[in-house]
């Protein structure tokens, strides 16, 4: 199966990230860089609902194609936002969003990850 991209040439299915990245602007006007771009102020700023809606909203849309994009680093991301929100840290939403991480979206945990929850539970 093929798509027709913006320039009107054919893509195949199976590159992932080059679907992702032509899809997504076309549907949003934003690329995938920078819908990510985007969800990681929201976390610099403490917004983590808006940061973890983003993500979400991108494995809806881009199931396939967000396994090819997305690793660990930016669901730690997430993480290190939910124990760094004020007035408290969301500490049962962190324990939720790393058991979503690993059974829906089956991203492995790394030392890092471990290190972010070990971090948020001791404060």
């Amino acid at each position: 199966m093929l798509l027709v991209s913006p320039s009107n040439s054919f893509l195949p299915l199976n590159d992932y990230r080059k679907d992702t990245e032509q899809l997504h602007y076309m549907h949003t006007g934003k690329t995938v860089t920078e819908q990510l771009s985007v969800m990681q102020s929201c976390l610099f700023n403490g917004n983590t609902e808006q940061a973890q809606r983003i993500l979400v909203g991108m494995y809806q849309l881009y199931p396939q194609a967000m396994q090819e994009v997305v690793d660990v680093a930016i669901h730690n991301e997430i993480l290190s936002g939910l124990f760094r929100a004020k007035p408290r840290p969301l500490v049962s939403e962190a324990l939720q969003w790393y058991d979503v991480m690993e059974n829906q979206y089956a991203i492995e945990p790394n030392s890092n990850t471990f290190a972010v929850l070990i971090g948020g539970f001791v404060k």
